[in-house]
């Protein structure tokens, strides 16, 4: 019986393979991760973040969470610089934000303590 197909050796076969698969993969985009960077941390007295809200230039976090962080002066309302990572106390005597968040607006900050709305400007 006479056939004319060709047949690959196994070397011609492997190294067909190798090409198909070095193509495929050069035609798919690669995958670009997020450049994240750590802005601040317990470095700058930031304790129990309970909320964050960011605007164009800053993060706002509610911090504290235990008497300890109170005592210490780790409780409150925090602003922090987005390109520098200056933290500024808008006001330590500010408890500890309530499950139920933070927002902002143009002017302001507003969270959630004790079943309480509060309200400060961004500036302190």
């Amino acid at each position: 019986m006479n056939t004319n197909r060709r047949q690959l050796t196994l070397p011609a076969a492997l190294c067909l393979l190798l090409v198909l698969l070095g193509a495929c993969s050069n035609s798919r985009p690669q995958a670009e991760w997020t450049k994240a960077k750590r802005i601040a941390g317990k470095e700058q007295r930031l304790s129990h973040l309970s909320g964050l809200v960011v605007d164009d230039g800053f993060a706002y976090v509610t911090i504290g969470g235990t008497i300890a962080d109170e005592q210490e002066g780790m409780s409150g309302l925090r602003k922090i610089a987005l390109d520098s990572g200056e933290v500024t106390s808008l006001d330590e005597r500010i408890p500890q934000s309530d499950h139920g968040g933070i927002a902002i607006d143009e002017k302001s900050i507003y969270w959630n303590v004790g079943g309480s709305i509060q309200q400060i400007s961004k500036e302190g």
